[in-house]
């Protein structure tokens, strides 16, 4: 334990031994207690929850976006990039033009939600650009209720999932995608 906390320790024991319980806020609260948010970890264990809960939903509108694209993808790239050369190497132009299509709507939705992250101050920043890609994402249920056509909700799918490389985390000094170019 010792070791595996150590990298937190001198912060942790700074912030515990500046607190004052008499004043747990900067304006006054009617109350006395603390809790030690700033505490590295326990940040962690919200950044861990919000990257796996991000994780199984990128791959969840993948997985949809597969089946009914009829195996194309909205979140993974990759995938899409890859169908994209082998039609354009064989001349089939027009099955390129899907995967195309998708890969620069994922691209527009990056740089949204790259542009509201840089707008946003840091401590809002995921928040926002997670509330946006929400916002996409209903865009997406309600076109796929309203439209019979599937590639228009599969738009606003790949455009959430694009945003949603703007609220990446830090993870051990690098950051961590939960989707793939």
């Amino acid at each position: 334990y010792a070791r595996a906390s150590s990298a937190f320790a001198p912060i942790t024991e700074k912030v515990i031994s500046e607190v004052d319980p008499s004043r747990p806020g900067t304006l006054p609260q009617p109350w006395v207690g603390i809790q030690y948010v700033p505490i590295p970890e326990f940040q962690d264990v919200g950044n861990q929850a919000t990257q796996a809960f991000a994780d199984a939903l990128a791959g969840f509108i993948d997985a949809l976006g597969f089946i009914r694209l009829g195996g194309l993808y909205t979140s993974f790239m990759s995938g899409n990039t890859t169908r994209m050369s082998v039609a354009l190497g064989q001349g089939a132009w027009t099955l390129a033009a899907g995967p195309a299509v998708l890969i620069a709507t994922f691209a527009v939705g990056a740089m949204l939600g790259g542009g509201l992250a840089g707008l946003t101050s840091p401590r809002w920043r995921t928040a926002c650009v997670l509330g946006f890609e929400a916002l996409l994402l209903v865009a997406a249920l309600a076109m796929e209720i309203t439209v019979p056509d599937h590639a228009v909700a599969a738009l606003f799918m790949a455009l959430a999932m694009g945003a949603q490389n703007a609220a990446l985390v830090h993870v051990g000094g690098f950051r961590a995608g939960t989707t793939f170019v």
